[in-house]
């Protein structure tokens, strides 16, 4: 009577044993696969996202070096433009809105305001 409670208390500890295992397979290897395609997606986020990050640092240092090259041109255009050191360099000086130059003899020429 004994050993026949043995087995069938071993049936039953096998019949609880498989009943788990099934269980686990059914729900542990799906989770399983979805933490690891969950994994591969954020590597691959990951990696597009420093692309991304290398792209706009690219694109700001070439916009960078424009604009330091934009910068200097338009500042030794408006050098250029500034009646006052075309003034300065004739030895004259500058009247609002009118620009008399004025040779360094102290003569004046004919027209009061140049432009």
């Amino acid at each position: 009577m004994a050993l026949e409670l043995g087995h069938e208390w071993i049936d039953w500890e096998r019949e609880r044993v498989r009943a788990l295992t099934r269980e686990l397979r059914r729900w542990v290897a799906p989770l399983l696969l979805g933490i690891a395609l969950a994994g591969l997606f954020l590597v691959a986020l990951r990696g597009h996202l420093l692309q991304m990050r290398y792209q706009l640092d690219a694109s700001y240092r070439h916009e960078t070096e424009l604009g330091k090259q934009y910068a200097v041109i338009a500042a030794h255009y408006w050098k250029m433009r500034d009646p006052s050191r075309l003034n300065r360099e004739a030895g004259g000086f500058v009247i609002p809105d009118c620009v008399v130059r004025v040779r360094p003899d102290g003569s004046r020429p004919a027209s009061g305001c140049a432009r």
